[in-house]
């Protein structure tokens, strides 16, 4: 879970933050964000944090 991706060097919680910037508004955005709050509660960390 607080692995840094070789390919995109991003952290799982990073790579969902990707996809809630890319996708303001439409009602997947509240689906990344119930996922990047389980990872967080998870222990999962930012690549900055490790």
């Amino acid at each position: 879970m607080n692995k840094i991706d070789q390919y995109d060097e991003m952290t799982l919680p990073d790579y969902i933050n990707l996809h809630i910037a890319r996708n303001k508004g439409p009602a997947i955005e509240a689906r990344y964000q119930n996922y990047h709050d389980m990872l967080r509660r998870a222990g999962a960390k930012y690549k900055r944090e490790l």
